[in-house]
């Protein structure tokens, strides 16, 4: 927050670009020890540069959103945000069904690889220069904000996040889909897919479940505005659940075919709720200065149980972590209903008490809350 949502964005956006400039040159190198120092640092960039950016990403919308509500006062600050996040979602998702099918149609060309890296690079510089173009934020994000809320610590308040229980009943349906989506990438794909169908299908079934994301993003959150977001909440549990019950219960991964492709529908749905709706939650239930902290926490989240579900699968068997999915798929309603009920029980506080506002105040009415739900 002290850099501003833009120049953040901008930051990771130059991480991303030095990233590929390292990997382009890799490929220019001759294998041995000397590769590995422009491929870690690359890799730390790269690393450094999602974390900033999805974070980022997540505040310019909701920025976005209470700046189009108030030049826009027929929709409120909560439909803004339904319909900005299933249109961020639609841009996520649909740009990763082209880079995949442009990544397998310059693999089937056999460009050397050099050729290929030098190619996404031109495109990432492209993508910073344009964005450098779009509408700055920073001066409405900061309206209202006093000197002690830019002096607090962003560290802290990371962390003095964690004693709120709506961020984590709220973490379910972000547990889910790091848990089905690292069993999908180390499981499935190389275990099912390719024996089944060739190692060429895996790039096919992935980019149909991002097509998926990116065509049922934009209903799910027209639906979610008018319907609530219980009914998100529900389509996204049920869509993430499709994953372990076909696997489970039925030989479609195994013996299926193409049916297989039933199993990246149910991810894909699963991700259009994750993507959009769900993102922009986060600005509902953590508004003002919570939010930098809120989406900093989603990240990670995210992140910790994909790397949790990674190491996992070196000790745990397949089902046991199939079970799993299928657990915190179920419980993601109940969780979130919970968490509903703690922000209204914290909006009613608030109403009683209009004087108190600020971090604690907010975690001390969520842990009040918590006794009456």
């Amino acid at each position: 927050s002290k850099l501003g949502v833009k120049r953040a964005m901008l930051v990771g956006l130059f991480c991303f670009d030095a990233f590929y400039v390292l990997f382009a040159i890799c490929t220019l190198m001759k294998p041995g020890v000397a590769q590995w120092g422009p491929f870690m640092l690359g890799m730390f960039l790269l690393g450094f540069g999602v974390a900033i950016m999805m974070t980022a990403i997540s505040l310019y919308m909701a920025n976005v959103a209470a700046i189009l509500a108030e030049e826009s006062p027929e929709e409120t600050v909560d439909e803004m945000t339904h319909h900005l996040g299933g249109s961020l979602a639609v841009w996520s998702l649909g740009t990763e069904v082209f880079f995949k099918l442009a990544t397998g149609a310059l693999e089937e060309f056999a460009l050397p690889s050099f050729l290929v890296i030098a190619i996404w690079t031109v495109l990432a510089v492209l993508c910073t220069f344009l964005f450098m173009l779009v509408r700055d934020t920073s001066s409405w994000s900061k309206a209202g904000t006093t000197n002690d809320d830019a002096s607090a610590s962003e560290v802290r308040a990371f962390f003095r996040l964690w004693r709120d229980p709506k961020l984590w009943l709220l973490g379910f349906t972000n547990f889910t889909f790091a848990f089905v989506d690292a069993l999908m990438s180390n499981y499935v794909n190389p275990h099912y897919v390719a024996p089944m169908l060739g190692n060429s299908a895996i790039g096919v079934v992935t980019a149909v479940a991002s097509l998926v994301g990116a065509v049922l993003a934009k209903p799910y959150s027209l639906f979610g505005a008018y319907l609530g977001d219980s009914f998100s909440m529900l389509v996204g549990a049920l869509s993430f659940a499709v994953v372990p019950c076909a696997i489970l219960f039925t030989n479609i991964a195994t013996e299926g075919g193409w049916w297989v492709l039933f199993v990246y529908v149910g991810l894909g749905s699963g991700r259009a709720i994750r993507e959009g709706v769900y993102r922009g939650m986060f600005a509902k239930y953590f508004p003002g200065r919570l939010l930098d902290a809120a989406y900093a926490n989603f990240t990670f989240q995210g992140a910790a149980v994909e790397t949790a579900c990674n190491f996992a699968q070196i000790v745990a068997s397949k089902d046991l972590l199939l079970y799993t999915s299928l657990t915190l798929a179920a419980a993601t309603v109940p969780m979130y209903l919970a968490a509903d009920g703690l922000h209204k029980r914290e909006e009613g506080l608030k109403e009683e008490s209009p004087n108190e506002s600020g971090d604690d105040s907010n975690t001390d009415n969520s842990s009040e809350a918590t006794n009456h739900v």
